[in-house]
């Protein structure tokens, strides 16, 4: 192995990215070794030293076994690497997303400009500001980001305080809630994407769902294990207000604690069709399961109706039994979720009836739930929550 064709490296690893506008994303990191500044709150330091030589080959390969369209080349200070230049390209030149997280002190010219630079710029807290070069913000683009890292006031007034105002101001555009299980050796994601923004959420833009299987479970310093993503994109223009579902599987996965899988749903587009991701919301996808809120209710002949919100995994169709005819639910089947009025007969109660309960019964996709909803009505003077007892007989 010559010099010409290797890289020292510390680790690679798949992740969620947990800076930047990509922030959220499923990403594999590729941590160089070495790095010529020492940052006072540096949380790499085992960067510094060590690593293993490398191939280009073999990383390529590595970041191959690990299934994510997401790469960073991070470190330590990965551009002191002349080689690191090499990768970034080989890795744009096979379809992957690269971003580069640099500090800022070394050349980033001869970067290919396919790749998202993350800069992270020095402030006078770490102890290093003289060692920005400054010429490099003259590389970079609509596609690139700048990162600092705050130590006090004085780096709070100095880069930061109008850039968290404007951020902070901005509405959210999107939302997305889901369901998961596991079905066979995949996980399963059932979404539903919302528009909350005043302009189209566009798949011309990139507009797409992620899905995140992980596992609860340790590996190295961390407590989940990514195990598979997948991504689709919505399946039409989303209008403002709109929402729309999907179903996503993940790929198909082996040797995983299944009682400890669990899984995120993220929502994503590019506004401008150009640069950077904007992740718009990311929720825990919630065990596919059927819920009924509330889940309790008090009726009288003065508030004689109540509605019940029906929540689950939207392909499956539900139908509600009463155990008493005196409680009506309307519609009495229908699609999930869906709000549904139970009305409540006085009439048609037996005077020592005090409660009922209605089922809930939903099915679809191999996956079948029940969930109830008790109402409690008040008594002729007897103790409520009573449940409909039958006089007592003589013997």
């Amino acid at each position: 192995m010559t010099d010409q064709d290797h890289l020292r490296v510390t680790e690679i690893f798949h992740s969620i990215q947990g800076e930047s506008t990509w922030a959220g994303l499923p990403c594999t990191f590729v941590r160089l070794t070495g790095c010529p500044l020492r940052c006072r709150w540096c949380d790499t330091e085992y960067s510094f030293h060590g690593g293993e030589k490398l191939s280009l080959s073999e990383i390529l390969q590595e970041v191959e076994d690990l299934r994510c369209e997401l790469v960073e080349i991070t470190g330590g200070e990965p551009l002191i690497q002349k080689n690191a230049f090499r990768l970034v390209k080989e890795l744009l030149d096979l379809g992957y997303r690269v971003l580069v997280e640099t500090s800022g002190a070394v050349d980033v010219g001869p970067l290919d400009s396919r790749a998202h630079k993350i800069m992270d710029l020095k402030c006078p807290g770490s102890g290093e500001v003289d060692e920005n070069l400054w010429s490099n913000l003259g590389h970079l683009t609509a596609r690139d980001e700048v990162k600092f890292v705050l130590s006090g006031r004085v780096d709070f007034e100095r880069v930061y305080r109008s850039m968290i105002d404007d951020e902070l101001a901005r509405p959210a555009r999107g939302a997305v809630t889901g369901y998961c299980r596991r079905t066979g050796s995949v996980m399963r994601a059932y979404v539903e994407v919302l528009n909350l923004g005043d302009t189209y959420l566009e798949v011309g833009n990139d507009a797409a769902v992620w899905l995140v299987a992980y596992e609860n479970n340790s590996i190295g310093h961390s407590m989940t294990w990514v195990r598979s993503t997948a991504f689709q994109f919505l399946p039409f223009d989303l209008a403002p207000g709109e929402s729309t579902t999907m179903v996503i599987d993940s790929p198909p996965m082996s040797g995983v604690d299944w009682n400890r899988m669990a899984c995120l749903v993220m929502l994503e587009d590019r506004p401008n069709g150009l640069g950077a991701y904007d992740m718009l919301q990311a929720a825990e996808a919630l065990p596919a399961g059927l819920a009924a809120a509330p889940s309790t209710l008090e009726m009288d002949r003065r508030g004689p109706k109540a509605e019940v919100f029906l929540a689950g995994p939207h392909v499956m169709s539900w139908s509600a039994t009463s155990d008493v005819p005196w409680i009506e639910a309307t519609p009495s089947s229908g699609e999930v979720p869906m709000a549904v009025t139970l009305t409540y007969h006085p009439e048609l109660r037996a005077p020592l009836e005090t409660e009922g309960t209605v089922t809930f019964s939903a099915t679809g996709d191999d996956m079948s739930f029940e969930t109830t909803v008790v109402v409690a009505v008040p008594g002729s003077g007897h103790r409520r929550g009573a449940r409909r007892q039958a006089p007592s007989r003589s013997p």
